[in-house]
């Protein structure tokens, strides 16, 4: 019955699968999937009444589990039952459920695949990731969608004014400074220059973790000043932490929170006083409380502003030293010393075949001090930035013009090195991953270089506009179009 009322949906169907298992298998395998899933074969079937979906049901499943991982197997064995029980009981509930089983199987096959894929070209990705970012862009400021004068001019100004500071600064150095400075006073990311597009993210995690350890030591400040009876205990210090952590979430609420603060830091100082309460009534601590945190809390208010500059005090010199001492480091150097390793999966404790395996102990994790692990973040985030940016932008030439920036994309994509005298220039292009191919200055999958076959009708240049990283592609111009534009 199914089959005669879904012929269109489940054609669909069949050719859904037929197509994502082709991804999955080795292609020696390919002619066989196609063979045994030729849907119009199968529709003929159906129409003569000799389609064994029993059989159609066991070879999917002896296909998918010689393909997928192990864990699938339990799966793959619903899916089979399903659609065996649905075709003998003649059932269209059980049929329809094991086809969707099968869908949702596939999908996680290549979801694993996926996964696989970037785990095994993990280093290769990590290791081009500097040049790769320097030819990309190079091309974006090529075509104007990226203005490197702004960025230059910028950094030129911080380096004036902290080289009058510190005599000797290096513009690696006034960078640190003036990012450092941004995240402790400016409220949002939107204050950063374009070359700081790539780094937004980890930048905005950066300052609310520094927001929020300043607005932590106001609270705590208020509240040694309000407990005028009795001095709090380190205890009473962590609890007031942890119930204004809480209280603010992680995302940072502090002034919209400053009300349930100062009712919680009163709570706290109530239970702190028990031998010895404060004549002051319980509602005119609160409300103290809550103006001195409107006060306080704001960037620009006076407190935020002197503890600010003893946290920049603090850890601008450890940034500064964590950051000579990798500056020099390649991408994949950095991330083996900067960023901590990815936990191990855990073993599955359930199912067949793992009874007498004995899942090993994981060692217990090391605490590590908040301002140590924000420095170490900080590196590297100012690291790669100043690898990728330095020679394109921070130290370019300032007679540089447009024009040789395109001379320059132009060398990129004739494969030529640069005569530049700077290390990232001389720095030798990374190997391709596995299964892409460099085109001129963009990495594709190798079968994309098929459009280079003279049956597409492209030439290189045409390649070349229709892979733009941008996506702007330039349309040929017709006959009468060059003919306006040359005046002839």
């Amino acid at each position: 019955g199914i089959m005669t009322k879904s012929r269109k949906r489940l054609r669909k169907v069949f050719e859904v699968v037929r197509d994502i298992l082709k991804t999955l298998v080795p292609d020696a395998d390919q002619p066989k999937i196609e063979e045994r899933l030729d849907v119009g074969h199968l529709f003929q079937e159906i129409d003569n009444g000799v389609c064994d979906l029993v059989d159609l049901a066991n070879w999917l499943a002896t296909v998918i589990k010689k393909h997928c991982a192990p864990m699938r197997d339990n799966s793959v064995d619903e899916m089979q039952k399903a659609i065996t029980e649905g075709a003998l009981k003649d059932d269209q509930t059980l049929l329809v459920g094991g086809l969707r089983q099968l869908l949702l199987l596939l999908e996680n096959m290549k979801l694993d695949v996926a996964n696989h894929q970037i785990r095994a070209m993990r280093p290769l990705l990590i290791a081009d990731t500097i040049s790769f970012q320097q030819r990309y862009n190079a091309h974006r400021i090529s075509i104007g969608k990226l203005d490197k004068e702004e960025s230059r001019s910028w950094l030129e100004r911080e380096h004036r004014k902290y080289e009058r500071e510190e005599y000797g600064a290096t513009h690696l150095d006034a960078l640190t400074h003036a990012l450092m400075r941004d995240l402790v006073f400016a409220d949002s990311t939107t204050t950063l220059k374009p070359t700081f597009y790539l780094d937004i993210d980890r930048l905005r995690t950066l300052r609310l973790e520094l927001h929020s350890s300043i607005c932590l030591r106001i609270v705590l400040d208020l509240f040694h000043e309000l407990c005028d009876r009795v001095k709090p205990t380190q205890e009473a210090d962590t609890t007031l932490t942890t119930r204004v952590d809480d209280i603010v979430g992680a995302q940072g609420q502090w002034l919209d929170s400053y009300q349930n603060i100062a009712v919680e830091l009163v709570r706290i100082i109530q239970q702190v006083e028990v031998e010895f309460p404060s004549d002051v009534p319980e509602h005119e601590r609160i409300e103290t409380a809550e103006r001195r945190l409107l006060e306080d809390l704001p960037t620009s208010s006076d407190s935020f502003n002197q503890l600010g500059h003893e946290t920049i005090e603090q850890l601008l010199p450890r940034a500064i030293a964590s950051i000579d001492e990798h500056y020099s480091l390649s991408a994949a150097d950095l991330q083996e010393a900067l960023v901590p390793p990815l936990p191990l999966p855990t073993p599955p404790t359930t199912g067949l075949g793992y009874g007498a395996i004995m899942t090993p102990a994981l060692p217990l994790p090391t605490p590590v001090d908040a301002d140590t692990d924000l420095i170490r973040r900080f590196t590297h985030i100012v690291v790669l930035h100043w690898q990728v940016w330095s020679d394109l932008v921070y130290l370019a030439p300032q007679g540089e013009d447009l024009q040789d920036d395109k001379d320059h994309e132009r060398r990129h994509r004739r494969g030529t090195t640069a005569s530049s005298g700077s290390e990232g220039n001389r720095r030798g292009r990374s190997p391709s991953p596995a299964g892409f191919v460099e085109w001129p200055n963009h990495l594709i999958p190798s079968s994309a270089t098929a459009a280079r076959d003279t049956e597409f009708g492209l030439d290189s240049e045409a390649l070349e506009d229709m892979l733009s990283l941008d996506g702007d592609i330039e349309r040929p111009k017709s006959p009468e179009a060059r003919k306006d534009a040359s005046g002839r």
